[in-house]
Parts: C-alpha cells; structure tokens; sequence
C-alpha cells in the first residue's frame, strides 16, 4: 500500500479482484509491457496508492535481492542460482 517493497509487499483482495480475468504477457520487450492495455487496466485498478509501473531495473534488482536473501545469489538473465 505504501510504495515501499523493502517492509513487505500486500496483494489485497480488492487487488486479486482486479487481476482476475486479465492476461499478461510477460515475454514482450519492456516498452510493449508497459503499454500493454492488460498491465495499464490492472495497474490503475490495483488497491494500492502507488499506481504506476517502477522501472525494469528496479524491479529486476528487487526480486533478485529478495530471493538472494532466502536462497542465495542468482546472475540475472542466466536463469540459474549460486549459494553465498
């Protein structure tokens, strides 16, 4: 709700409502998905007051450093972990 991913991310029911029934493609370039009429409808429907897209790198270093905290480094893109 806050914006801040760093203290814990809440998917609302009001949230889980606005993405029923939509369809992301989430293997298109940056600049589609963005666009994409899916993402722009779920995004503006979302209970959240933080209701625009962060960029891709933030969003890639984001989940990155949240699964390196539980199961290790990954290097993004070669799709495979490493233990600390």
């Amino acid at each position: 709700f806050d914006g801040n991913p760093d203290n814990g991310i809440q998917i609302t029911a009001a949230t889980r409502a606005a993405a029923a029934g939509v369809s992301i493609d989430f293997d298109i370039p940056v600049a589609d998905f963005t666009a994409d009429a899916g993402v722009v409808a779920f995004v503006s429907a979302a209970d959240t007051t933080n209701t625009a897209l962060v960029d891709s790198g933030t969003a890639q270093n984001h989940i990155v450093n949240t699964l390196a905290s539980t199961w290790g480094l990954m290097e993004w893109g070669v799709g495979q972990w490493s233990g600390n």
